[in-house]
């Protein structure tokens, strides 16, 4: 299946969070395309956005059940609430 690159980044929600005011260690951007509720980090914004292009891709060529996280090279089913877990606890 084909991935409309220009529609995921039209739709996503992309945020940069920093010490001052999440729970990280260092500036991170998060992308997340509410069409899939699949997630993507970057340490700069393009490589969120490029994440979040790769992980919606990954998550349509396979079943399309749990939405995927994509950070520091690494796929992975999205942490939730529902698991107790959740993307901060990864860093």
């Amino acid at each position: 299946m084909e991935v409309d690159s220009d529609a995921i980044l039209e739709r996503a929600w992309i945020e940069h969070r920093d010490p001052t005011t999440a729970n990280v260690d260092e500036p991170i951007w998060v992308a997340q395309d509410p069409e899939s509720d699949c997630l993507a980090v970057g340490s700069v914004r393009p490589e969120a956005e490029g994440n979040l292009i790769a992980v919606v891709a990954e998550y349509r060529q396979g079943e399309e059940g749990t939405p995927l996280m994509k950070l520091k090279g690494e796929t992975m089913p999205r942490p939730t609430a529902a698991t107790g877990s959740s993307l901060f606890d990864l860093f």
